[in-house]
């Protein structure tokens, strides 16, 4: 269970995505969110355009670190990628801001299908230019 987190690179590829080290809790997720020191260098660790975000991490949820970004001035768009089909888990996580809810698909066809709608969210809710996530070697 983690977050990861991608930004667009700004460069001669506007189109480039950085991904950024998964935070392996809640609470390391906040504490890169919000620039807590080690993070606290935007340029190393630059706040993130998306966000997937797994219900359940050890300390701080998902939710946890969804109401922490409900606070915020600054939130990335939000997708919650999890293995809960709980019905009240979805409805939770939208009524927190989450932009989209995935389950954790059991195999590589339903991954990239996942992948496909993940780009199609992205595209509808970013303003140009809009980049488009790639997902090589599969």
């Amino acid at each position: 269970a983690s977050s990861i987190g991608a930004t667009r690179v700004h460069s001669a590829k506007p189109r480039s995505l950085k991904f950024l080290p998964p935070r392996s809790s809640g609470t390391g997720a906040i504490r890169y969110l919000s620039g807590h020191g080690d993070f606290a260098d935007r340029k190393r660790f630059p706040y993130p355009d998306f966000l997937l975000l797994d219900l359940k991490m050890p300390g701080k949820t998902g939710f946890d670190v969804l109401r922490w970004l409900g606070q915020q001035s600054r939130k990335p768009i939000t997708y919650v990628l999890t293995d809960s089909t709980n019905k009240a888990d979805r409805e939770t996580a939208f009524a927190l801001g989450a932009t989209d809810y995935f389950t954790k698909p059991p195999d590589l066809a339903e991954l990239i299908e996942l992948i496909r709608r993940l780009d199609m969210t992205w595209q509808r809710s970013l303003s140009s230019p809009k980049p488009r996530l790639r997902v090589e070697g599969i």
